[in-house]
């Protein structure tokens, strides 16, 4: 059967303008390096970069084919299914690939896996998904669980997220149906590194951390596999918590865990805290005093019941007991694993609450993914493709901060009250340390694009 990877690229990219071609710090365009994996991919017979702009043709590596398409696939309002079905026209497979020079971490084992998939007949298509156990909201509510009974959050119900990084399809899909997806396609689980997909300038920066910190210097290649109110209002007291316990289950010992440089995890959570304007005190919240040798200046430790760090405790219930011991008007909770939050937006939640015109505020992310669940769509229809940016949004909870007042949780036992405010931040400031990988990540990030910013603004001001 003979399989042909298209990777469809134009040139005037809206939100982050040439990016595709846009080179990495070590000189490396963009586009390289979903060619690079296409070309060692076993099951690939031929590649095509299909664009309108026959510039792109000086960034192909050999061995890649160049076909020009329409310009007016170019435009925001452009049917990416029409384009794809105009390549299948004009170069005939049994099999498509669909690869994104936006996905650049992608595994060429993964995309010959699901490749195969197809090959095998028992699915018509396959795309790449990653899994997401996160605490969701639409419209101001949670879609996915009880504020009052939290589980953690490996025991939700998992949605699939498409990865928008790579499609297969054979050419019966395409040709009568006209989509690159299929009645029964197969949903391949990929990793958050091959999962990363950039849309912003944010993300590019975010992956160009990565790839340099990361993936490069593990041998230069693009596997994966090696690893408005000012000033401060004292009417009503504010208490920061950091719960911590040293036992994680996924990544033990993660939250006095060190990045490269030294700095311990727990460090930068109590720094973005203590530059809060809003918070009066700060305490870690935590059963082993050995965590005081991981405490900075001026902030409080106090020891909690060892029972709240068993498997099936509620963080509920943490935060009541918390209150029962220190008296505050209002309580903000900060997590460790989640290193780059701001402090301006902390102090802006705060604010929200002290207004009175919301008993509570938490940090979301705004996510417009093509989402899956029990194998169908959820939220578009698979032959009519909207943009991304043209979906209807849904707001992750970061789990990094939560702000709430004394009379929540006292009375109802939980981070989150009745008229919440969602707290907008953006991707860097959601970044979250679950898994052995999210550290890495993370660590890559605060190496090669926070540390050297700071180290930047310290020569500009001559203290370095």
């Amino acid at each position: 059967m003979k399989t042909i990877a298209l990777v469809p690229i134009k040139l005037n990219n809206a939100r982050t303008p040439g990016k595709n071609t846009k080179c990495f710090d070590d000189g490396t365009p963009l586009i390289r390096l979903i060619l690079n994996v296409l070309s060692k991919c076993d099951e690939v017979d031929d590649i095509y970069v299909y664009c309108s702009d026959e510039a792109i043709k000086n960034y192909l590596i050999p061995g890649v084919h160049f076909l020009k398409r329409d310009k007016r696939f170019d435009g925001a309002d452009a049917n990416v299914n029409e384009m794809f079905y105009e390549f299948s026209k004009a170069v005939f497979a049994d099999i498509y690939v669909l690869a994104h020079a936006t996905a650049p971490f992608q595994e060429s084992t993964s995309i010959d896996s699901a490749v195969k998939m197809v090959k095998s007949g028992e699915y018509d298509s396959a795309f790449s998904v990653v899994k997401s156990q996160e605490f969701m909201w639409k419209d101001q509510h949670p879609v996915n669980y009880d504020i009052m009974n939290i589980p953690r959050t490996q025991e939700l119900q998992p949605v699939y997220m498409e990865t928008t990084g790579m499609y297969v399809y054979t050419r019966d899909v395409i040709q009568k149906k006209k989509s690159r997806i299929g009645d029964t396609p197969y949903l391949l689980e990929v990793s958050k590194i091959e999962a990363i997909d950039i849309n912003y300038p944010v993300d590019f920066q975010i992956a160009n951390s990565i790839y340099m910190h990361m993936l490069k210097p593990q041998g230069g290649g693009n596997s994966i596999s090696s690893f408005c109110m000012e000033g401060r209002c004292r009417s009503m007291k504010t208490a920061a918590l950091v719960p911590i316990k040293l036992n994680n289950e996924r990544t033990p010992g993660k939250n006095t865990k060190c990045f490269d440089d030294g700095t311990p995890l727990i460090h930068f959570i109590l720094n973005v805290l203590k530059n809060c304007r809003e918070i009066d005190d700060i305490y870690v919240y935590c059963s082993d005093e050995e965590i005081k040798n991981y405490l900075i200046p001026d902030v409080h430790f106090l020891k909690r019941d060892k029972k709240f760090d068993g498997q099936d405790v509620s963080i509920n219930e943490i935060l009541y007991a918390f209150s029962n011991d220190i008296l505050a008007d209002i309580y903000i909770l900060a997590h460790a694993t989640a290193p780059f939050q701001k402090s301006t937006c902390i102090d802006k939640a705060i604010k929200m609450v002290k207004s009175g015109k919301h008993d509570s505020a938490l940090a979301v992310v705004k996510m417009q993914k093509f989402m899956w669940s029990n194998n169908k769509p959820v939220n578009y229809d698979i032959t009519n493709i909207p943009r991304t940016q043209d979906l209807e949004p849904v707001y992750t909870e970061t789990s990094g901060m939560y702000v709430f007042t004394r009379d929540i949780i006292q009375r109802k036992r939980s981070r989150i009250g009745d008229h919440p405010y969602l707290m907008e931040v953006s991707e860097l400031e959601a970044v979250d340390i679950d898994y052995p990988v999210d550290f890495q990540i993370a660590n890559s990030i605060y190496m090669d694009m926070m540390k050297k910013q700071c180290d930047r603004n310290d020569e500009k001001r001559g203290t370095k």
